[in-house]
């Protein structure tokens, strides 16, 4: 039975005690430093692999958002709502800048996952499922969705700054 250094507890048993309760070995063999490391090192990688399943889902449900557009199904509100959460997404301009310390990724954190989560709720439940797997045999496959955003938002940014100048020089 190969034990942990310093433990009278087995390091497997440390081990699944540390991913059935968290950081439970951590508190009872604080003192440990080669416990500590491992747990420390466990989490963290537990940490990155759930941000990562996240960001992956949270780009499913965009290419989802993207099929539900183009589906006649979807009320014209709830369309409204998922174009301009994809429109957001993949745009390369924000509401703040992401220079900006702290806020300027919040918007990014926030308001994407708040606006996905509205419109998923006002898109029927049997064409969200359709999309939603439309989306997953196509996301391998699509790269065309960033570029038709980013060319929809310049493509906007263009027409203010015509029309601004248009108004103020009066052509």
């Amino acid at each position: 039975m190969h034990l942990a250094a310093g433990c009278h507890i087995p390091a497997s048993v440390l081990y699944t005690v540390f991913h059935c309760g968290g950081v439970l070995f951590y508190y009872l063999y604080p003192f440990n430093p080669v416990v500590k490391e491992v747990a420390i090192k466990d989490h963290a990688t537990m940490a990155l692999k759930r941000w990562k399943a996240s960001a992956r889902e949270l780009k499913t449900q965009g290419y989802a958002l993207y099929f539900a557009l183009k589906d006649p199904r979807v009320p014209w509100y709830a369309k409204l709502l998922a174009g301009s959460v994809v429109a957001y997404a993949v745009s390369p301009i924000d509401l703040i800048p992401d220079f900006i310390p702290v806020i300027g990724y919040l918007d990014d954190l926030v308001l994407v996952p708040l606006g996905v989560a509205l419109a998923v709720k006002l898109i029927p439940p049997d064409v969200w499922s359709e999309c939603r797997a439309k989306a997953a045999r196509a996301a391998a496959e699509t790269k065309f969705l960033g570029w038709i955003g980013a060319a929809a938002i310049i493509i906007v940014w263009i027409a203010v700054v015509a029309l601004t100048v248009r108004k103020i020089f009066g052509r």
